[in-house]
């Protein structure tokens, strides 16, 4: 028997390229990692509408890793929460929940993971932060330095 169906390209799961990309946070929960330790999942929607994977995940361990592995995960959920605009004190309880619908800026980039390739966010901006970095053009910082160059001759 002959099925008339067949496999398209958009069944399969395709990566966004790697760069930096305009998102929003869709999904946070909390869950158990395969070694058993409590962690944070966060869904992040991509703004780019071209790509067919809009979507991509991070992990937060909160406990039971390796130190430095928990250093890191630790770290890397309070630069998250900064830039949503959130600004955690020592001894703030850990509340993903104010992070949702947050828009940010996140960066891509791949690595394989058990032999499939897969998205690592590797770094996380506030909008408005990146928003002037990409202001500040190559003539505005001429002016800069050249008022610099002034002031010390």
């Amino acid at each position: 028997m002959s099925s008339h169906f067949h496999f398209e390209e958009n069944d399969f799961d395709r990566l966004p390229p790697a760069g930096r990309y305009r998102c929003s946070v869709s999904q946070v929960r909390f869950r158990t990692s395969t070694q058993g330790n409590p962690m944070i999942q966060v869904t992040f929607s991509l703004e780019e509408d071209s790509l067919t994977d809009s979507h991509v995940m991070d992990y937060f361990v909160l406990e039971g890793a390796s130190h430095r592995g928990l250093m890191t995960s630790r770290r890397r959920l309070v630069q998250l929460y900064r830039a949503c605009g959130r600004y955690p004190q020592n001894g703030d309880p850990i509340d993903p929940d104010c992070l949702l619908h947050e828009t940010l800026e996140i960066t891509l980039d791949h690595h394989l993971w058990r032999g499939q390739l897969r998205c690592r966010i590797v770094a996380y901006q506030a909008l408005n932060q990146t928003e002037q970095e990409q202001e500040a053009s190559p003539p505005s910082l001429t002016k800069t330095v050249a008022s610099i160059c002034n002031i010390h001759r």
